[in-house]
């Protein structure tokens, strides 16, 4: 895979409501992959990704139950 191919499987996981102070969306990083500026969208997933951090869990299971891994349970969301 390609660089462009990693930086778009990466943009892809960044939720769409994550904002930067800059008012950069994932839709920009997006649009810079598309005219093959891969520097520019590497430093704004960079910077996209710090805004991301783990939501506590909500999760009907207790940690641990059969056939429930604790990666199901878990959502990101914007900070």
């Amino acid at each position: 895979m390609d660089v462009a191919g990693l930086l778009a499987r990466a943009a892809a996981m960044v939720p769409a409501d994550v904002v930067n102070e800059a008012g950069v969306t994932v839709v920009d990083v997006r649009e810079y992959l598309d005219h093959d500026e891969w520097e520019v969208a590497f430093d704004l997933l960079a910077d996209l990704g710090c805004r991301v951090q783990p939501m506590k869990r909500r999760c009907s299971a207790p940690a641990g139950a059969q056939g429930m891994s604790s990666a199901a349970c878990t959502r990101y969301a914007p900070r």
